[in-house]
């Protein structure tokens, strides 16, 4: 870079800022977090070549075709240093993208396509409160979604289906260690002995086995999260034959056949072309009462109701606390998994979470599979 780099009270980092400042006033959603990354990479990387800081800038900052011009315009004065004038954001203005100088990415991260209605073109604005009510009718390839390691979730799985199978039901096993005589047994034994048998056989109860439904909420809040908790729950449908698996967002779909196909990746891709609400909006009440009255057979006293969301929603919370309360009185467990929890920023501060505290037996974390990991022992 030149030597106009040594401009008195003009460092790096505010040439920096100013650039993606400049390139935001253009329409270029450029928040905190992409400067904050920036700046993170030339902090650890150092100076870098002019090919490197360019293709390392514009993979941070574009992120739609038309925008590569305006973005090579800027950088040809950024890598020179030339001089960006903090007035020059307030003598251009997009007309795309007002308000762009005061975007800021919130908390969970959601940017929604919505409609504009003042303007009449289609804004990628943040969402105001991290859930949106767009129902999406569209197929989404969701077979990306299979790349992970099976191995581990499938320990989960096992110990999570183990867990729950803790109380014997009303069928016997022949055992070695039983609490019971086996009576045919023991008759079939004296017939081949000549009526003195070797051994008394013994017999216990079968562990029942536990039937598990899986909620996962598919919508736009959760598209980052949702890859462990689809692998395990088509973990679990693989461990035992009482499962049902259903994905909502403003609709919901029953997915169990699909996810007993013989790979994760067949079961992604029947699931694509059958579910039509990926990525939508978030109506977790109106989910629950579809689920009640179109599957309310598959709730019962000895179903455990595993709940996947991260509880943004855009529904009344007295609907969600409402439905929570008549399934925690149907089944025997109600589980709320929240990939939210234990991040460093997370607060259960949104009114369907506070609404639904007292109906919820276990809150568990799904943020990674270590936390994932915990889960067994949090159900017993």
């Amino acid at each position: 870079m030149s030597d106009e780099s040594n401009i008195s009270g003009y460092d790096f980092e505010t040439h920096l800022t100013r650039f993606a400042r400049n390139l935001r006033t253009y329409g270029l959603m450029i928040g905190p977090t992409e400067i904050s990354d920036a700046m993170n990479i030339f902090a650890n990387q150092g100076f870098m070549d002019r090919a490197s800081a360019y293709w390392c800038l514009r993979s941070l900052f574009v992120n739609r075709f038309p925008e590569i011009n305006m973005f090579d315009q800027a950088f040809r004065r950024f890598w020179t240093f030339e001089y960006f004038d903090s007035r020059e954001v307030q003598e251009y203005k997009s007309d795309i993208f007002t308000g762009g100088k005061k975007f800021s990415r919130r908390r969970t991260e959601t940017v929604l396509p919505e409609h504009d209605p003042s303007s009449g073109n289609v804004l990628f604005q943040p969402n105001p409160v991290g859930a949106s009510s767009r129902k999406s009718e569209e197929h989404r390839d969701v077979t990306h979604l299979a790349e992970i390691n099976s191995e581990e979730v499938s320990t989960i799985a096992s110990n999570f289906v183990r867990s729950l199978a803790d109380k014997p039901g009303r069928r016997y096993q022949s055992t070695r260690h039983g609490t019971k005589i086996d009576l045919r047994r023991l008759l079939r034994e004296s017939f081949r002995a000549g009526g003195e048998p070797w051994s008394i056989p013994l017999k216990s109860r079968k562990p029942r086995l536990p039937n598990v439904v899986f909620m996962l909420d598919v919508s736009g809040s959760m598209d980052k999260h949702s890859r462990n908790l689809l692998h395990l729950a088509y973990e679990t449908c693989r461990k035992t034959s009482q499962v049902k698996v259903f994905v909502f967002s403003t609709d919901v779909s029953e997915v169990t056949r699909e996810m007993k196909s013989n790979t994760m990746a067949e079961a992604l891709t029947k699931i694509s072309g059958k579910v039509a609400h990926w990525s939508g909006g978030t109506r977790i009440g109106d989910c629950l009462t579809q689920l009640s009255t179109e599957f309310g057979f598959v709730l019962n006293r000895y179903t455990t109701f595993v709940l996947m969301s991260d509880g943004w929603d855009t529904g009344d919370p007295e609907d969600v606390s409402r439905k929570l309360s008549v399934i925690k009185r149907t089944v025997k467990k109600l589980v709320w998994l929240n990939p939210l929890i234990g991040s460093g920023d997370y607060e259960q501060a949104t009114r369907t979470l506070e609404a639904s505290v007292p109906f919820v037996d276990v809150f568990a974390s799904s943020r990674n599979i270590n936390e994932l990991k915990k889960l067994p022992a949090l159900i017993v």
